[in-house]
């Protein structure tokens, strides 16, 4: 099987080693960090903000399962996007990949973070 590996990225900047030399990230979390920029360039996480219409808050829902479901990577029909019963300016995205499954919490401040590695 082909490995899946790419630089590691953290609050927008390069991670790197006490040599100065980029990490590297591997299997799930690259799709999951590459999911993450994904949605991140969308502005739709931006969009929920101080959004009181549910009607808006299930449309922009449907946008990034959506989304996520236009990796490759991911398998079809297995993308789950919920909103924190909580703290309601929390998502959840759940995806199945064919190395495991992978899930993203992120708040509408547009911080989306990695749960699963």
């Amino acid at each position: 099987m082909e490995q899946i590996e790419d630089i590691l990225i953290v609050d927008r900047d390069l991670v790197l080693d006490v040599a100065s030399i980029p990490t590297n990230t591997h299997e799930r979390s690259v799709i999951a960090q590459d999911l993450k920029h994904a949605i991140m360039d969308t502005g739709i996480l931006v969009e929920l903000i101080a959004e009181r219409s549910p009607l808006k808050w299930a449309q922009n829902m449907t946008k990034l399962a959506e989304l996520a479901e236009e990796d490759q990577r991911i398998i079809p029909g297995t993308v789950i996007v919920e909103r924190d019963k909580v703290n309601p300016g929390r998502v959840f995205i759940f995806a199945d990949t064919n190395l495991g499954q992978i899930t993203l919490s992120g708040t509408t401040d547009d911080d989306l973070e990695t749960v699963t590695q």
